[in-house]
């Protein structure tokens, strides 16, 4: 019986890289946490942020991000079924507005 969770692409060529949260979060430019939160599905994701990530762990950014694509677009139907408002799209990589 199998029992571990299957890892994620992002997760995947994070451990791979060998790096540790803190270094990772430091050569991005972003806190541990955040971080951490991001690589384990909890955050959304900036787009500048992810394609940070992706160039660090020498990844595309839309293979790494994947899942959290298709997680989003999820919730997204999942509030439009259940009568959610929808003032805004959720999309998988917020841009910034600068």
């Amino acid at each position: 019986m199998q029992n571990q969770k299957q890892l994620t692409a992002l997760q995947k060529a994070f451990e791979d890289s060998g790096l540790k949260y803190h270094e990772l979060a430091n050569m991005v430019g972003i806190s541990k946490s955040y971080c951490y939160k991001i690589i384990n599905y909890n955050l959304r994701v900036y787009y500048d942020v992810a394609v940070k990530i992706s160039n660090v762990l020498g990844k595309e950014t839309d293979i790494l991000f994947n899942e959290q694509e298709k997680k989003f677009e999820y919730e997204v139907s999942l509030s439009e079924t259940k009568g959610g408002e929808k003032n805004e799209p959720i999309t998988s990589f917020a841009t910034s507005s600068k």
